[in-house]
């Protein structure tokens, strides 16, 4: 693993960066063993988790921004 957020929910990016994985409970959901995330394409620098929050970094600084929402959706969006 290259880099890893440790908190009640957890993230970790793997050494070529080409996979990001969650795990833990809390505003995503409840993952016991780590989970890859499916929607963030290509390569992952940087995360960064807060509360109800998740924020992922690409080497070209595009960032994909996770959220729960009001009405308890994780909404994803890529912003460059």
């Amino acid at each position: 693993m290259r880099y890893i957020d440790a908190g009640s929910f957890s993230a970790a990016i793997s050494e070529d960066g080409s996979n990001l994985f969650l795990w833990g409970t809390g505003s995503f959901g409840e993952f016991l063993t780590p989970h890859r995330v499916k929607k963030i394409r290509g390569e992952t620098i940087d995360i960064s988790l807060g509360q109800g929050f998740g924020i992922a970094l690409s080497p070209r600084d595009s960032y994909t921004v996770g959220a729960r929402t009001s009405a308890v959706n994780l909404a994803m969006e890529t912003l460059s």
